[in-house]
C-alpha cells in the first residue's frame, strides 16, 4: 500500500523537479538561489513520504507483543552504533578523505569525467564541512528512547508515535541543526561553482542522466496503471 501511494502521488512531484533540473541546464550557472529551490523540494519530497510511512507504522505499532518491541529497538540502536563506530576508526584525515572519494564518485555519476578544478571544489567542500556524526547519533538515541517510552506508556500509542516520527529535530541539538545548515549552504556554494564550470560534455551527460531517471518514473507509472 505505501509503494501504491508512493507511485500514484510521488514519483509525477519527482519527475517535475527533473524536468526543471533539466530546464536549468540550460542557462548556466546555475545560482544559489536555485540550487536552494531544489533542496527545499527535495525536503518536502521526503517530509511527505516520512509522514505518509510513519502514519501507517504508528497504526501498526500496537500489533507488536513485547518481544518485537524489545528486538526492534535493540536492532535500531546497533545499527546507530555501527554507524558510528566505523566513523570512530577513523582518523579525522581519513573520514575526510572517504567523503571527498564519495563527492567525487557521485559527481563523476552525473557529469562523466571531471576536471581538476571541478574535484578541487569537492575537497573544498568536504574540507570545510561540519562533522556531524556524534551529534547524529545522540539525537537517534533520545528519538529512539521516547519512541520506547511510548510504548512503556501505552496510552494512545499510535498518536505518541506518530508525533515523535514526524518530530525528529525536536531531538537534535542546535548545535546539529545549524551544522545541517552550514553544510547546507556549502553544498549549494560548490554546486554553483560546478554548473559555472560544465563543458558543453559535461552538460549533455547531465542532462541524459536525467533523461533516463524520467523514463524509468515514466516506465513505472504506465506499467503499474
Amino acid at each position: 500500500s505505501v509503494l501504491e501511494w508512493h507511485r500514484t502521488t510521488q514519483l509525477s512531484q519527482y519527475k517535475q523537479q527533473l524536468l526543471a533540473l533539466s530546464s536549468d541546464l540550460d542557462s548556466l550557472p546555475i545560482s544559489e538561489g536555485q540550487w536552494l529551490i531544489h533542496f527545499n523540494n527535495i525536503t518536502t519530497h521526503w517530509h511527505r513520504a516520512r509522514n505518509e510511512v510513519s502514519l501507517r507504522s504508528a497504526k501498526l505499532a500496537p500489533l507488536l507483543d513485547p518481544t518485537q518491541v524489545n528486538y526492534l529497538f535493540k536492532k535500531l540502536h546497533e545499527k546507530n552504533q555501527q554507524k558510528l563506530d566505523a566513523f570512530n576508526d577513523q582518523t579525522l584525515e581519513e573520514y575526510r578523505e572517504s567523503r571527498f572519494e564519495s563527492m567525487q564518485e557521485a559527481i563523476e555519476d552525473y557529469l562523466g569525467s571531471i576536471s581538476e578544478q571541478q574535484k578541487q571544489f569537492a575537497l573544498e567542500f568536504t574540507g570545510s564541512a561540519v562533522i556531524t556524526e556524534q551529534e547524529w547519533f545522540d539525537s537517534k538515541v533520545a528519538l529512539q528512547g521516547a519512541m520506547k517510552a511510548a510504548f512503556e506508556d501505552d496510552r494512545e500509542l499510535s498518536d505518541q508515535l506518530y508525533v515523535l516520527m514526524i518530530n525528529p529535530d525536536k531531538f537534535k541539538a542546535d548545535s546539529l541543526l545549524e551544522a545541517y545548515n552550514t553544510n547546507r549552504t556549502l553544498l549549494v556554494s560548490m554546486l554553483h561553482k560546478l554548473s559555472a564550470s560544465l563543458s558543453v560534455e559535461q552538460v549533455i551527460h547531465f542532462k541524459e542522466e536525467i533523461a533516463d531517471l524520467i523514463a524509468l518514473i515514466e516506465s513505472i507509472e504506465v506499467n503499474h496503471k
